[in-house]
C-alpha cells in the first residue's frame, strides 16, 4: 500500500515537473516571438523615417541630397527588412522617379517595375501605392513613345483611383490628362477630348477657372 502510494507520488511529481517544464518552454517562446515582432517593428519604424526623409527632402527641391538619401536608404531597408517589403519598394519608387527626372530611363525603369512587383506582392489590390507606381511607370513610358506600355498601366491607375477617391477629386484629373496625351498622339481624337473636358470640369470645379492646372486641361483642348 505504501508502495503504491509512493508511485502515485512519484508519478504526480513528475507530471507536475513536466507541466512546469512545458509551461517554461511555452513563456520563453512566447517571449522570444514578442521580441522578433519588437525588433521588425522597430526596423519598420526605421523604414518609413528614413523613406521620410528622402521625401521631404524632394519635395524642397534638394535633389541631389534626395538621392544620395535614397540609395542610402534603399539598401538600408533591404538589409533591415529583406527584399519585399513595402518600404523597400517605396524606396525604389522614390529612386525610380528621380531617375527619371534624370534622364536615366532604363534604371528607372526597373526600378518602377521592382516598386510595383513587390506592392501587388505584399500590399491589399486596391492600395493605391500600387496606383502611385502604375502611374509613374505609365507617364515615363509616355514621355518615351511606349504608348501601347503606358495606356494600359494609366486606365489601370484611373480606375483604381476613381473607385478610391470619387470619380471627381482633383487627383483624377491629373490622370485624366495622361490619358488624353497618349490618345492624341495615337490619333484617337474623341477619346483624348472626352478625357480632357473631364479633368477640365473637375479642375474648374476644385481650382476654379483661373487656377494654372485649368489652363493645362484647355491646352489639351486646342
Amino acid at each position: 500500500m505504501a508502495i503504491n502510494t509512493l508511485a502515485r507520488s512519484s508519478t504526480a511529481a513528475l507530471s507536475r515537473s513536466r507541466w512546469r517544464a512545458t509551461s517554461a518552454f511555452l513563456c520563453l517562446f512566447l517571449l522570444a516571438l514578442f521580441a522578433v515582432d519588437t525588433v521588425q517593428a522597430d526596423a519598420a519604424a526605421d523604414a518609413v523615417a528614413r523613406n521620410h526623409q528622402v521625401s521631404a527632402l524632394f519635395t524642397t527641391g534638394d535633389m541631389r541630397g534626395a538621392y544620395t538619401l535614397g540609395e542610402t536608404a534603399l539598401a538600408e531597408n533591404r538589409a533591415a527588412l529583406g527584399e519585399n517589403h513595402p518600404e523597400v519598394a517605396r524606396s525604389l519608387y522614390y529612386l525610380g522617379v528621380m531617375n527619371q527626372q534624370r534622364g536615366r530611363y532604363e534604371v528607372a525603369e526597373q526600378q518602377h517595375l521592382q516598386a510595383l512587383q513587390i506592392r501587388e506582392a505584399t500590399l491589399a489590390a486596391d492600395d493605391l501605392a500600387i496606383a502611385d507606381s502604375l502611374m509613374a511607370l505609365g507617364a515615363m513610358y509616355r514621355n518615351r513613345g511606349s504608348y501601347a506600355k503606358a495606356a494600359p498601366l494609366l486606365q489601370r491607375a484611373l480606375v483604381m483611383r476613381e473607385t478610391a477617391m470619387g470619380p471627381g477629386h482633383p487627383d483624377i484629373a491629373h490622370d485624366l490628362l495622361e490619358l488624353a496625351r497618349i490618345y492624341r498622339t495615337q490619333d484617337q481624337f474623341d477619346k483624348a477630348e472626352q478625357m480632357a473636358r473631364r479633368a477640365l470640369g473637375i479642375l474648374e470645379e476644385s481650382h476654379g477657372a483661373g487656377d494654372a492646372s485649368v489652363a493645362d486641361a484647355l491646352n489639351e483642348l486646342a
